[in-house]
C-alpha cells in the first residue's frame, strides 16, 4: 500500500501553534486565549474556519492536545518548543522554526524538529467542536477584556 499522504499545513495553523505555545499556561488556552495571542502575534484576529481547520490538523498530528475546552502543546511538541525557545531567542525565528517543524519553509537557523514530531499522515480535519455560537462567545471575551484596559 501506498504511503499516507502528509498534512497540508499553512500559515495560519503556524500562528495557532504558537499561540498556544505563547498563550498557554499550564491551565492550557482556550479559544479566547488562542484569539488573543493570535492577534498579539500577528496584530489580526484567526477566522472560526481557520481555528477549526487549524486546530483540527494539530491535533490529528499530535502536536497539540485538549481536555475540557482547552488546548495544550504535547509533550513531545513542548520538548521541540523547549528546544527552539532556547536556541532561538527572537519571535521571528521561533516563527521560522514552527514553519521549517510543519513544513511550510525552511530556514538554516532552526533546529530540525525530532521524527516522531514530522507531520506526516492523514490530512486532519476540522475541530468541529468550535461551533460558530462558541468561537463568537470566545471572540466577545477576547474584546471585553481588551476593552476594559
Amino acid at each position: 500500500m501506498g504511503s499516507k499522504p502528509e498534512t497540508n499545513f499553512l500559515w495560519p495553523d503556524v500562528w495557532i501553534l504558537l499561540s498556544i505555545a505563547l498563550g498557554s499556561g499550564p491551565e492550557g488556552a482556550s479559544i479566547r486565549d488562542i484569539i488573543a495571542t493570535g492577534d498579539y502575534i500577528n496584530h489580526a484576529i484567526l477566522t472560526s474556519a481557520e481555528l477549526r481547520r487549524g486546530l483540527g490538523k494539530l491535533l490529528h498530528g499530535g502536536h497539540i492536545t485538549t481536555r475540557e475546552d482547552r488546548f495544550f502543546l504535547s509533550t513531545a511538541m513542548q520538548d521541540y518548543w523547549t528546544h527552539l525557545s532556547a536556541s532561538t531567542r527572537t519571535k521571528q525565528k521561533r516563527i521560522r522554526g514552527l514553519e521549517l517543524f510543519l513544513a511550510i519553509g525552511s530556514s538554516p537557523e532552526s533546529p530540525d524538529p525530532p521524527a516522531e514530531l514530522r507531520c506526516e499522515g492523514e490530512a486532519g480535519g476540522s475541530y468541529d467542536a468550535l461551533t460558530e455560537e462558541l468561537y463568537n462567545l470566545a471572540y466577545q471575551q477576547y474584546l471585553d477584556g481588551y476593552q476594559a484596559r
